[in-house]
């Protein structure tokens, strides 16, 4: 599998104001950027234990430009790619869902403008009796960032997410759900702390399939 990605940021290449730099972004110093993604890998077909895929590859990022709004230099990026997800059935009423991800993403941060995103994450489906079942997960999901202007420390981010919930299929055609979930955002050092956060979130649901 190959994929093909052109970015390219119109506000920047238009020269809209830069406030915390005090700059206007140029076309010839935009984040502008192509991906190149190469994959190989395996699907399951579904009427066993085991199903899903795994796709496994490299990928490159290459910029349009050589420099960014405060003269930093972009440097072209590459790394191996993920892209999992595997579910073992035991019974008919357990999944167990094992989900792995890695790729190379673009930030908002000027300063540290790619990073390597990494997910795991475990997912248990359990149908219990009376229409009901039971969805709890957990996923570990790492934002670790290329480039740091010399004297910054190293830039990263753990985020950790756990979630339970339970299910109501009324009828055919007709689901009700509530869920909780729990995340929290610890960064690599002091110096990025303001990009730290504790979420605790209830919902509810109700889908319709026709």
């Amino acid at each position: 599998m190959y994929r093909f990605t052109d970015t390219e940021f119109d506000s920047q290449n238009d020269g809209v104001r830069d406030t915390n730099r005090n700059a206007n972004w140029r076309s010839d110093r935009s984040q502008d950027h192509e991906l190149n993604d190469f994959f190989v890998g395996a699907e399951f077909e579904p009427g066993g234990k085991l199903s899903g895929e795994v796709k496994v590859g490299y990928g490159s990022k290459d910029w349009k430009n050589t420099r960014d709004i405060s003269g930093n230099v972009l440097n072209d990026h590459d790394t191996w790619l993920a892209e999992t997800s595997v579910t073992y059935q035991p019974t008919e009423r357990t999944g167990l869902t094992l989900m792995f991800q890695r790729s190379q993403l673009g930030s908002t941060d000027t300063d540290t403008s790619t990073y390597d995103n990494t997910i795991l994450g475990l997912t248990l489906r359990q149908e219990l009796i009376h229409r009901f079942t039971l969805i709890a997960g957990a996923e570990w999901n790492q934002n670790d960032y290329q480039d740091e202007p010399v004297g910054r420390p190293e830039k990263r981010y753990d985020i950790y997410t756990f979630n339970a919930g339970v299910d109501y299929k009324a009828n055919r055609w007709l689901t009700f759900g509530v869920n909780y979930r729990y995340k929290e955002k610890n960064a690599s050092d002091t110096a990025y702390a303001t990009g730290e956060y504790e979420v605790n979130a209830l919902s509810a649901k109700a889908s319709a399939a026709f």
